[in-house]
């Protein structure tokens, strides 16, 4: 590693920058009293929320021993192993003390810059190492004490810490904001559904094909609706039949990363459940229920399981906009989560799913919708 390192940088050790480690105080908490007591749950999510940090409900002797001080490194031991947090100047606005799962470091050289080098792929590797064939995972200050810590000249510590300074909020503006995309495209989604299937979407088109739309039901337009068989799990096996199952359709589309498969004998039941291209699956139990997915392909020889219900259309050519209507949240979603939720268990039968109520326009204008939404 010290190969590696930039000129003027050496290779040191946590025991060699900071002061001697020292545990925190063990005592039970209470609601209310004068002394805070900071446990590992308080820094677990990197800041710390004083209002829900209890107080020690018997001080030490010696309190001036465990009070925290601005700079202060905190790591934990056991639980989150390795979270660490630094005391700010603000956080010594609240008089505390620190508890007993977790070890104070004193840095000797720029705390700012030990803190974040305790966030880095090679302190959480270093972390890791430690748990090796441990049962209960923990880290104690011994072994922390022998991280190593690559260590810059000052004036370099403290250009990479302002660096980093500017940096880093950036980073974590732009993770917040990708991490909102998958909510927005949802919604987005969701109202192109809904536009869809009211005829919003097609309104220019329709000035050119003036055509009515059909009230009708799920139950009108399908051969039959059925679930899986109960029983099939005597019959899985490493090859045969794919079995699909709730947790294949709950992204409402047809996943089969991750299948069971099943080997039927002659004599089993169920082959009304044998899944073929355009068939439409919709979960009926569990914390997937509503959720609904298309056979857009040949997939061979399958079958649903008992938690799945099999809508199979009269006129297959229907089928991609049925599939639309069922998943939009102001159509056919809408109306199973009323079944579904409407009272006990959450869970759909046959019946509720015929009875859903479909607005139908004819074939050309559903390949129109299902063009403009693809």
């Amino acid at each position: 590693m010290s190969e590696m390192l930039p000129k003027g940088w050496v290779i040191s050790t946590l025991k060699k920058t900071s002061t001697h480690p020292q545990y925190g105080w063990t005592c039970s908490s209470k609601k209310l009293g004068s002394l805070k007591l900071l446990r590992t749950t308080d820094i677990s999510n990197g800041k710390i929320n004083w209002k829900e940090v209890p107080f020690c409900e018997k001080e030490p002797d010696s309190v001036e021993k465990y009070i925290l001080k601005a700079d202060d490194i905190l790591v934990s031991r056991a639980g989150s192993v390795g979270i660490s947090y630094r005391i700010t100047k603000n956080d010594i606005a609240h008089e505390a003390i620190f508890a007993s799962y977790l070890i104070r470091f004193c840095p000797l050289i720029p705390a700012s810059f030990v803190e974040y080098y305790f966030k880095s792929h090679k302190y959480w590797q270093f972390i890791s190492d430690t748990q090796l064939g441990i049962a209960v995972p923990n880290v104690n200050a011994t072994k922390l004490s022998g991280l190593p810590i690559p260590v810059p000249p000052l004036n370099e510590q403290k250009r990479i810490v302002a660096k980093l300074d500017a940096i880093i909020p950036r980073i974590d503006s732009v993770k917040a904001r990708l991490e909102s995309i998958p909510v927005i495209i949802k919604r987005f989604r969701q109202s192109v559904l809904t536009a869809a299937v009211t005829g919003k979407l097609t309104e220019k088109w329709r000035e050119e094909h003036p055509k009515k739309w059909d009230q009708t039901t799920i139950k009108e337009q399908s051969k039959y609706v059925t679930s899986g068989s109960r029983g099939w799990a005597q019959y899985y096996s490493n090859t045969g039949a794919i079995f699909i199952r709730a947790q294949n359709i709950n992204t409402d589309n047809l996943i089969l990363e991750d299948v069971a498969y099943v080997a039927l004998p002659n004599t089993a039941e169920g082959t009304r459940t044998k899944v073929y291209q355009n068939d439409i699956l919709i979960t009926i139990t569990g914390a997937n229920v509503t959720k609904t997915a298309i056979v857009r392909k040949d997939i061979g020889e399958a079958y649903v399981n008992q938690h799945i219900a099999l809508v199979r259309l009269k006129e297959p050519a229907f089928s991609n906009y049925i599939y639309l209507w069922m998943v939009s949240s102001n159509a056919g979603r809408a109306q199973l989560e009323e079944y579904a939720y409407g009272a006990g268990k959450p869970g759909l039968n046959l019946q509720n799913i015929r009875d859903v109520k479909l607005n139908l326009p004819p074939l050309s204008e559903q390949k129109e919708i299902v063009r403009q939404v693809d």
